[in-house]
This record gives C-alpha cells, structure tokens and sequence, in this order.
C-alpha cells in the first residue's frame, strides 16, 4: 500500500464527474448551496499571502471551477508545509502532512475564473460529493470507480486497517543526489477528520491502474466490461478547459506544485482538462497529444495516454516532491523504452 497523496485527486475528480452522471448536479451548476464553508470564505488582497487582508468573494464557483482549479482557492496546506523547518522533515518521526480542514481552508488567492491556480478545489470536490449523495468519500469511490474496475477493498482506503497497515510502503527522504534516508510516515491515517479527495488516499499500483484503464476506453473498463463514466465525460476531461489568459496567468506562472517553485514542465505545452493536466502536443518521452496526467508529494506519478492507449503509473515514496533525480534517472528513462517499444510494435 502507497499513500497516494495528491494522485488522490484524479479519483475524486472521478467521483464527481459520476455524481453529474447520475443527475446529482450539473457540469456548470454553484457548489456554494451544498459547500457554505466555501461560500463563506474571502479573497485576500495579496494573493500569496495567507495572512493577507480579504474582502468579499466576487461570482460564483461551479462544479467546472472546482474541476479545473479555476475557484480561486489557495492552498493552505503548501503554506503549512512551506513553513516547516527542512531538517524536522527529515529527523522528526511525527507525520507533518495535517489530516484535518487546515489543508483546504482559507482565504482564496482570487475571484472565481480570473485564474488557473493549484489550490484546495480537490478537497471542496471531494465534499461535494459527500454533500450530495450522504455517503463518505472512501465508500462512493469504492462503489461507484473501484467496483467497476475490478479492484478489491482492500486494496484502496483513507484509513488503513491492520492488514492494510502491514503492507504500507515505507517512505525516504532526498537528503542528497546520491542518498535517501528512511523517514517515519508523513500522513497519519489514524487521526484524520475527514477523507481528504486533495490528498489522503492509500492503495496499491494495481488498484489504481485499473482505476484509470477505463479513461482510454471511452468509459468503460476493458477488463470488466462495465461502465464507469459516460463516454461524453470521458471525452471533457482529455479537453482543454482554460483560457488563454488562464494559462498565462496560471499554468505559465510559478506553481507551487512544482519542485523548486518555478513554471511546471517549462517549455512544454500545457492545458487543463476535467480534473488533471494535459499535455496538448504529448511529452517529450514518448507520450500522445493530450495525455491526462498528474502526481502526488512523494513521487507518486500516473498518466493516461489517449492517442496511445496507455495508462502509465511511475511510484516511489519518497520527498521532494517532483525530484528531478528520480524523474531523470529512473522515470523518464523507463518511459521511454516503453514508449520506444510501442513505436516499433513490440507489444
């Protein structure tokens, strides 16, 4: 068993895309009725300042924001782990990572659709869902994506069980270019408040590749046979959902998703789509036009390849985040010899 981190947030995504399947809600209804922790909360004057002064949210927020991190949302819990001292990361045998609505509430770095900014929507989505069906998180997706694709239980949950618990990966710490050290977990499932879709998943890399097949089958698990979402979803998420100054001013700006702070895959062409990144033009491993992808804090990387018919999971459990080491010595590589093969039909 992994902990998931923010991979968690392509399954919640899911969750609430099969929510707009069922009739629940719409694509472009507000989310402020079924979330008032959300509507509550204001827009700081500096946007990357958590302790800035804010004034009153102006528009509304729909489920298309949440899915698209077009909200305005901040996220309070890089700003926690921002604050952290480097060297408690590594000595400190306490889990760093909060379990409880610090990670997703806070005042918002801006006004709804100004935007694309990596943010807490993934958490609010994961409410979301909660709020309309009245079931928690962990059981919707065990139902409604995990079943479908064939995975068992056990091999997915938000709080781990003992059996489960025996087979946690353990985790490392990057403390230089050639060494990695154990480190005591980061996330503590056992003290959790709520079942985090941003963040706080946990399952195997079998569980979750199934999880994904069925988004390079128009929906449906080709394993299975069944259906997990409506081919016209399917289609959305691989379709670029941001304007143009929304990358500009998002995409193309310094996130906080990336490792050292800077513009994600600089260079490279990029959009967003119903849920996770995309890579219009694919990626210079091999990967198809408009490949889905994202990862989670501790290496934990997927992608789904559309044009190719791949879905690809690359895990670790280890920090920092996006370690270009990893990534360059092991990842990309890997990547491409798979990519290679199925160039010249090996499989």
């Amino acid at each position: 068993m992994f902990w998931l981190a923010s991979h968690t947030k392509i399954l919640g995504a899911m969750a609430l895309l099969k929510c707009i399947d069922m009739g629940l809600i719409g694509i472009n209804d507000s989310v402020l009725e079924h979330l008032p922790g959300l509507a509550k909360e204001e827009v700081r004057l500096d946007p990357n300042d958590p302790s800035s002064a804010t004034q009153p949210r102006v528009g509304d927020i729909t489920v298309r924001n949440l899915l698209t991190f077009t909200a305005g949302n901040a996220y309070p819990v890089v700003d926690i782990l921002a604050a952290l001292n480097p060297e408690s990361i590594v000595t400190d045998p306490k889990a760093f990572f909060p379990t409880n609505k610090s990670v997703y509430a806070g005042s918002h770095a801006a006004n709804p659709n100004q935007i694309w900014r990596y943010g807490a929507e993934a958490d609010y989505s994961g409410l979301l869902v909660e709020a309309l069906t009245n079931v928690s998180l962990g059981q919707f997706i065990q139902t409604h994506l995990l079943e479908p694709a064939g995975v068992e239980a056990k091999d997915f949950a938000f709080t781990l069980d003992s059996e489960q618990r025996a087979r946690l990966v353990g985790q490392h710490v990057r403390v230089s270019p050639d060494m990695l050290i154990p480190r005591a977990p980061i996330y503590d499932d056992a003290h959790i408040k709520f079942e985090s879709a941003g963040a706080g998943g946990f399952g195997t890399i079998s569980a979750l590749g199934q999880a994904l097949l069925h988004l390079i089958n128009q929906g449906i698990h080709p394993k299975t046979g069944k259906r997990v979402l409506s081919s016209e979803l399917v289609a959305q998420m691989f379709t670029p959902q941001l304007s143009e100054a929304q990358v500009e001013n998002g995409l193309n700006q310094p996130s906080q998703a990336s490792n050292d702070g800077g513009v994600l895959f600089p260079g490279t062409p990029k959009q967003w789509g119903l849920g996770a990144l995309l890579f219009p033009e694919g990626f210079e491993t091999g990967r198809g036009k408009f490949t889905l992808a994202w990862a989670g804090f501790t290496n934990v990387n997927w992608h789904c390849d559309i044009e190719k018919g791949v879905v690809m999971l690359a895990w670790s459990q280890e920090i920092p985040q996006d370690d270009p080491i990893y990534n360059n010595q092991t990842r990309y590589p890997i990547e491409r010899v798979i990519y290679d093969a199925i160039g010249n039909s090996f499989f």
